[in-house]
């Protein structure tokens, strides 16, 4: 008995799956969540940004534009103040481990401020008086 050994090439097909991230609101489509969301949160949900003082403040309508705004932005631990529909600014705090995104109306900053700018004149009051 003869042994005659043959080698046959067998074509391999692989299937690659995909995953295709669509916006609700538009065509706008990604292989990549993140920039799904990114463009969800700059081009759906808000309406305007400003960054003053170091503090980025939005403009938005409704809670779920926030919340796509923290999604997008990475901010899983954050406490959101919700009023209406208007400004809110964003503050990021540092505590040890954790991370917390801050999101409150843009008016509770004007009134912090305007408190903050009292507390210097009276400083500043004090140390002219200090100085006479």
């Amino acid at each position: 008995m003869k042994v005659e050994k043959t080698q046959k090439t067998v074509a391999t097909t692989f299937i690659v799956e995909e995953t295709l991230y669509r916006c609700d609101d538009c065509d706008y489509n990604s292989k990549n969540r993140n920039d799904v969301l990114g463009h969800i949160a700059n081009k759906h949900a808000v309406k305007e940004t400003a960054r003053i003082n170091d503090v980025e403040f939005i403009l938005v309508d409704t809670k779920e534009d926030i919340i796509k705004w923290a999604e997008a932005h990475e901010a899983s631990d954050r406490r959101i103040n919700f009023v209406g529909p208007g400004w809110y600014g964003i503050e990021r705090v540092s505590d040890n481990e954790d991370d917390i995104t801050y999101i409150e109306p843009a008016i509770n900053y004007q009134s912090r401020w305007v408190g903050e700018i009292k507390e210097r004149w009276e400083s500043l009051y004090k140390l002219e008086a200090l100085l006479k």
